[in-house]
């Protein structure tokens, strides 16, 4: 069985480096598509990639030729309820009475 690839708040980089100066931002920028170029599009040795971020992959230009992305976010009828917390559990983690993730 091939592995999975989870690759955790992948924009973390960039939301970081758009404090810095331009030529700093652009570099983090390319080496992180050269990472999510190898690690995704051009490994065969995987069997799903999963990337979590508030950035839109095809909005940061990363992996324009990504086959077949499927997103989802909080928007989503289908899915939305998987992130975050409910109405309900926020409301018991506000009176303190369910202990944080």
């Amino acid at each position: 069985m091939k592995p999975v690839i989870l690759i955790d708040e992948y924009d973390a980089f960039l939301r970081e480096t758009g404090k810095a100066p331009a030529e700093k931002s652009e570099e983090v920028s390319r080496i992180l598509a050269r990472f999510m170029t190898a690690s995704l599009k051009t490994n065969r040795d995987f069997s799903l990639g999963v990337v979590t971020g508030i950035l839109r992959l095809p909005q940061t230009g990363m992996l324009s030729g990504l086959n077949n992305p499927i997103i989802h976010d909080v928007f989503d009828r289908e899915t939305g309820r998987f992130f975050g917390y409910t109405e309900e559990e926020a409301g018991k983690l506000v009176r303190g009475s369910v202990p944080g993730p």
